[in-house]
């Protein structure tokens, strides 16, 4: 594919967290190596956390859901990534990921939701990108024309963490890393960080950028009376967190699969029901622990799995590596994907 330049297309907020933000800084990495420009296309919402990450004016496109008059100006872009499917916006993602293929230009979808959230519709794009868990099994092929690629070894990581995979270690002593997202509506990190207390062993808790004033203020009072815990206020990078900790605790996210890929145990809480058969597959498979809070009891459980902690017993045995997960996800899969890019044919705006 001859490329101009590629539009990364993406939202990013409290209410959904920052997993295609994050995506999209690895996907950007990942087409620097290769000299290959591109913008970082969001609505504005979105805009004040890109410059705070010292992301360029010049980069950013500002964009409106279902509107394409950003691309049409924008004669210089052959391909666009969209990564904007979240929970509850299914058929206007979908609708918008055809609008922008209606342009003519080559677009690839990105789809973390499973099991099944993108709706076809046409015109299709010309790929589609399924990046999680037993995705082959979950949903069905796209349309005939559209190119569907899936499975955690496309789940898009920072470039580093294949670097990190190689000096991750664990010790049955180590310490702990809890972590609930860019976000933290519900004070999710004081109930896992109070629950795991009586073990008296290290916590490392990563601050959100997002967090309000009120939950920072309370995780720091935490800190001052319990030595034990290290706050991390918005780190540039959770790979040295995770690989120093024995296991990963805190909200489902994009977390699963960094810990994954650094051989990391880990215990999450999963928001509604909406993926329980998906979810299921990660403890079916010795990926990870995952408990769903539209259960009944279904966020006292996750606690109360984090206060079972205090047993060496089962600590001992979280705090193992996991050469299941470690294998199912390489740390190559933005590198997977920019080379399924490359191999599609350039578009041309209509």
């Amino acid at each position: 594919m001859s490329l101009k330049k590629v539009a990364l297309r993406y939202d990013a907020w409290p209410e959904i967290g920052l997993g295609h933000l994050r995506r999209g800084y690895s996907l950007a990495l990942e087409l620097t190596s290769r000299n290959i420009d591109y913008y970082h296309v969001v609505p504005e919402r979105t805009v004040p956390i890109l410059l705070r990450d010292g992301i360029a004016e010049s980069q950013i496109i500002v964009c409106e859901p279902l509107n394409v008059d950003w691309l049409r100006s924008r004669p210089d872009i052959s391909h666009v990534i969209t990564d904007f499917h979240w929970h509850g916006n299914a058929p206007s993602a979908s609708a918008e990921a055809s609008l922008i293929a209606s342009t003519g230009v080559c677009v690839t979808v990105i789809d973390c939701i499973a099991p099944d959230d993108y709706i076809d519709q046409f015109p299709a794009p010309n790929a589609v990108i399924t990046p999680y868990l037993n995705a082959g099994n979950l949903r069905n092929s796209p349309p005939k024309n559209t190119i569907w690629k899936n499975g955690a070894r496309y789940s898009i990581l920072s470039p580093e963490y294949k670097t990190w995979r190689a000096q991750s270690e664990t010790s049955a002593s180590g310490r702990i890393l809890i972590t609930c997202g860019g976000s933290d509506p519900d004070a999710f990190s004081i109930d896992s960080v109070t629950a795991l207390l009586p073990l008296e062993t290290p916590l490392d808790v990563v601050v959100g950028p997002l967090f309000s004033n009120q939950i920072k203020a309370e995780l720091a009072d935490l800190q001052k009376a319990f030595p034990q815990i290290t706050l991390h206020d918005a780190p540039k990078s959770l790979a040295p967190l995770i690989a120093r900790s024995a296991c990963v605790v805190g909200r489902l996210g994009l977390i699963r699969y960094e810990a994954a890929c650094l051989g990391k145990n880990g215990i999450f809480l999963s928001a509604g029901t909406a993926y329980r058969e998906y979810l299921n597959g990660f403890k079916a498979q010795g990926f990870a622990e995952i408990f769903l809070d539209g259960d009944p009891n279904g966020r006292s459980n996750y606690l109360n799995r984090l206060r079972d902690l205090s047993n060496p017993k089962l600590r001992k045995i979280v705090f193992e590596p996991n050469a299941t997960a470690k294998e199912l996800v390489d740390g190559n899969g933005a590198a997977n994907v920019i080379d399924l890019i490359m191999s599609l044919p350039a578009g041309k705006l209509q």
